[in-house]
């Protein structure tokens, strides 16, 4: 319900506060669906009409569409809220994560995680997934659970 509703706006790079700064939202996502284990969408890049009109950049929008225009490669990444517990040296997200939205990154912390245009070409941005923990698949699974329900609101 919340991309149906428009309401899935995210920023160009993750910001130091967890609220959404409306002065810095670049996108929102229009779609999204799982392909096996990889959340995929459609993503729409708010431009201004300076920049549709003459590629002036005066918004985060204009300034993402100019990276993607000229070659860059952008990433995806979720940024959430919620606690980590210590577990014998790794930090593991606790149930209390709250997911916030979607940023536009230069380096994604999710493998794989990047912008392409063209489905086609998603299998160039696929990186190998070494799971050393087989006892984290739950964690993972009840995470995706929750990414589930909060795209479907």
């Amino acid at each position: 319900m919340l991309i149906k509703n428009g309401g899935a706006i995210n920023e160009l790079n993750h910001p130091t506060s967890s609220l959404i700064d409306l002065d810095r939202v670049s996108h929102s996502i229009l779609e999204t669906w799982w392909e096996g284990n990889a959340l995929v969408g459609k993503i729409k890049i708010f431009t201004s009409p300076g920049w549709k009109k003459g590629g002036i950049i005066s918004c985060k929008g204009d300034q993402a569409a100019n990276l993607l225009m000229n070659g860059a490669t952008l990433g995806i990444s979720s940024r959430g809220v919620g606690s980590l517990k210590n577990v014998k040296g790794q930090n593991i997200v606790q149930d209390d994560f709250e997911l916030v939205c979607f940023d536009l990154v230069s380096s994604p912390s999710t493998p794989g995680a990047y912008v392409f245009s063209d489905l086609d070409d998603r299998g160039q941005y696929e990186e190998s997934i070494q799971e050393e923990h087989p006892e984290k698949l739950n964690k993972v699974n009840s995470l995706m659970s929750r990414l589930d329900n909060f795209l479907s609101k």
